[in-house]
């Protein structure tokens, strides 16, 4: 099963990886190494929602909020970027290198950390170890021996979905929308649709852990 995850996500990875062909990939061995031996260690950006971060984070990596608050800090510093499989992160690496960062993307990011067996914290103020890691659903359970896969239980409908994600993903895009008409609705959903590579109801989920 190991091998055939290792393949899977290998597969998701490179699906998109045209999204942004100019970022350099890292892989977990090699992060792993530079983070315990390398004099001159990266900092890692974790660019996945709170929501996501309160079931496990990387150790000693910094929420994205927090490095963009103060990111000139981070100029001359190598940064890696992560999220689940690597998707967010690449995009977000891609922005970070067009504005002059030494940044590179984390291969299969957190998932593959785990197929490597590397520790997870609760968060990285207490350092808490954790075996629980956040993915999208039962597609995305790749996760390696051990770990325990933890999805968020699917909104009750589609309004329900629409109305907390509408907001969220405006606000991301510096854009704003009022869904005060059918007419509104739908073109902030076409925006969001547009802006996922890869929808599905997985990634709008509510606040309540489900565990497999």
């Amino acid at each position: 099963m190991s091998s055939e995850n290792r393949a899977k996500l290998e597969e998701k990875y490179q699906s998109f990886i045209s999204s942004f062909p100019k970022v350099t990939a890292i892989d977990a061995k090699t992060l792993h190494t530079q983070l315990e031996n390398s004099a001159d260690k990266p900092t890692l950006v974790d660019v996945r929602t709170p929501e996501e971060q309160q079931v496990s984070m990387i150790p000693g990596a910094i929420r994205r909020d927090i490095f963009e608050a103060h990111k000139e800090e981070y100029r001359t510093t190598p940064l890696v970027a992560y999220c689940t499989v690597g998707f967010r992160s690449g995009k977000y690496a891609q922005q970070l290198m067009e504005e002059g960062f030494n940044v590179k993307n984390f291969k299969g990011s957190i998932i593959a950390w785990t197929q490597e067996g590397f520790p997870l914290v609760k968060d990285t103020s207490s350092n808490e170890p954790t075996k629980r890691v956040h993915i999208f659903g039962e597609q995305w359970k790749l996760q390696g021996e051990g770990y325990d896969p933890v999805w968020f239980a699917k909104p009750k409908s589609y309004f329900e979905m629409f109305r907390t994600l509408i907001p969220q993903r405006f606000a991301r895009s510096r854009k704003s929308i009022k869904p005060s008409s059918h007419r509104s609705i739908w073109t902030a959903l076409a925006f969001i649709l547009s802006s996922e590579k890869h929808f599905s109801l997985g990634h709008f989920q509510a606040v309540e852990y489900v565990e497999k």
